[in-house]
């Protein structure tokens, strides 16, 4: 196994910053979506990372039919 260089554990640092100061569901959402993202990423497996793209249209979907709701 080959260990990933520093920046990487610095990208995720800031991906969990993110995650702190999400100010509304939404932007927490999307930025658990984007450190999966990243973790995936690092997997270096290609398989993984195309799972990544069900999870994305599933969360707008979901983030879509929430916004719909709150407007009625």
């Amino acid at each position: 196994m080959q260990r990933r260089p520093v920046s990487f554990l610095a990208a995720l640092s800031a991906h969990c910053d993110a995650l702190e100061v999400a100010a509304s569901r939404s932007e927490f959402a999307l930025a658990v979506l984007d450190l999966h993202r990243q973790i995936l990423h690092l997997s270096g497996n290609r398989f993984l990372e195309s799972l990544c793209d069900p999870l994305q249209t599933a969360l707008y979907s979901l983030l879509a039919s929430e916004t719909e709701d709150q407007k009625r």
